[in-house]
């Protein structure tokens, strides 16, 4: 089940500063309605939350006074797949944080200037070619906000969402107070107004029923799914080939990164870049005896025989040693090195 409301950290919602620039459309981006095929997908859990193997506190990452969201999110999403995947929750420091956010948006941690926030996507590209705190994503794709069965299906192979939101004045309400998001009494006009409050990004741990769960300024917020149909503008999946799989390439879901892979590519129509190789363990240069040779003749010292080993050894030079059962020569003679070449 997703977890409770969290009690509000100390964090004056009234005074936050949100970041999130306005949704840019681009035709590259992969958009999953426009090619969703249900019945090649495995069927999600009836409610899951990621989150729970977060045991640190979240953090702002400073987002209690600059409009650093859409880099927040990231943060916290690797803190997710870390925890789910190694039990112990990978903390991007906050000055990694703050260099990413320069680095995208522009801003200036000397002067302050140019706290504008960021565009989502600008985010996800330099997230997938650049990385955040040495941490990269293999791909990345949209996701229906409207569609809460598409968004439970994502999140639940992705290891969590990654929203942006136009959000209401009503949110900032809601959040004081311990509330879940919602929309509230009177619709989307006055305090309900989309972008009233502002733009802001978040990350997105769970699901149950028709509500969801996320990271923001350091807590996990509630908010349905008609807040989500609502207010969202923007909705991604996040493909992690560095911290979403263990070793053996298997994510929490159980799915290996290249089945996780084929299903985002039956999600969308599109092939997604390949899982990458495991890197192979070095084979260990053999030592002790590998086999035995018969010859019918001596070998002078430092000679050379060809052969045709049974196994597999490195080219190099060998010590011929003799047979316990063989009578002992008559006279000591120093081993003779055998070179094997190819």
């Amino acid at each position: 089940m997703a977890r409770k409301q969290a009690p509000a950290p100390l964090v004056d919602f009234s005074t936050v500063k949100l970041g999130k620039l306005p949704a840019r459309d681009d035709p590259r981006t992969l958009k999953l309605e426009n090619y969703l095929d249900r019945e090649a997908l495995p069927t999600p859990p009836v409610s899951e939350d990621w989150g729970t193997k977060v045991t640190v506190p979240w953090g702002v990452v400073l987002n209690n006074r600059l409009g650093i969201c859409a880099i927040a999110a990231p943060v916290h999403g690797v803190m997710l797949w870390s925890a789910n995947v190694t039990g112990k929750a990978l903390v991007i420091p906050d000055t990694q944080a703050l260099s990413a956010y320069s680095a995208v948006s522009g801003y200036n941690p000397t002067t302050g200037a140019n706290d504008n926030g960021c565009n989502m996507l600008d985010v996800l590209n330099y997230w997938r070619k650049t990385g955040i705190g040495g941490r990269k994503i293999l791909a990345y794709a949209s996701v229906n906000p409207k569609d809460p069965a598409e968004m439970k299906t994502a999140l639940w192979l992705g290891g969590g969402l990654y929203p942006g939101f136009n959000l209401p004045l009503s949110a900032s309400d809601q959040i004081s107070a311990g509330q879940k998001w919602d929309v509230p009494a009177g619709g989307a006009t006055g305090r309900g107004k989309p972008g009233s409050w502002g733009g802001h990004a978040i990350w997105n741990t769970s699901y149950s029923g028709l509500n969801f769960g996320g990271v923001t300024w350091g807590m996990v917020q509630q908010m349905t799914a008609a807040f989500f149909s609502t207010y969202c503008d923007e909705l991604y999946i996040a493909i992690s080939s560095q911290d979403w799989v263990n070793a053996q390439q298997i994510a929490p879901n159980a799915l290996n990164l290249a089945a996780l892979l084929a299903d985002v590519a039956a999600l969308t129509g599109d092939p997604m870049p390949p899982a990458p190789t495991p890197t192979p363990t070095p084979t260990p240069t053999p030592t002790g005896r590998l086999f035995s040779l018969t010859f019918n003749a001596g070998v002078a010292a430092n000679g050379k025989v060809t052969f045709i080993a049974p196994v597999a050894i490195p080219v190099g030079t060998y010590d011929i040693v003799r047979r316990a059962t063989q009578p002992p020569p008559s006279k000591k003679k120093p081993r003779k090195p055998i070179e094997v070449s190819r």
